[in-house]
């Protein structure tokens, strides 16, 4: 990633209300880790249904490097309902679902989501 930081999308904006989005990446790690360490068996049966191309250590990583704005983005274009100002209150496998989903996705970064 180069220094240069990613303007603030709308959508994104208005999706997370007051909460920042350096906020809602480090609330979403943690939800993951949570899926992760405390539900393994049913994390690893997602990433076996949706045939992750990803396995659990490279997508925690992939969440360490990710720009917040960006992960933001790509998560509101492929979950526009999911409520990005309460995220410690969505259930976990949920939100490990939402990520693993942005892979699966056409998503393109320059696209307007």
């Amino acid at each position: 990633m180069t220094g240069r930081q990613l303007p603030l999308n709308p959508r994104v904006k208005h999706a997370l209300g007051k909460v920042s989005p350096s906020l809602a990446k480090a609330q979403l790690e943690a939800m993951v880790t949570q899926a992760l360490e405390v539900y393994p068996a049913q994390a690893d049966d997602l990433f076996r249904e949706m045939d992750s191309p990803k396995d659990p250590d490279q997508l925690v990583v992939y969440l360490a490097d990710s720009d917040p704005r960006e992960l933001l983005r790509q998560l509101l274009y492929i979950n526009p309902e999911m409520d990005l100002q309460d995220i410690p209150h969505l259930p976990v496998m949920k939100v490990l679902r939402a990520i693993l989903e942005i892979f699966q996705s056409d998503y393109q970064p320059n696209s307007q989501a």
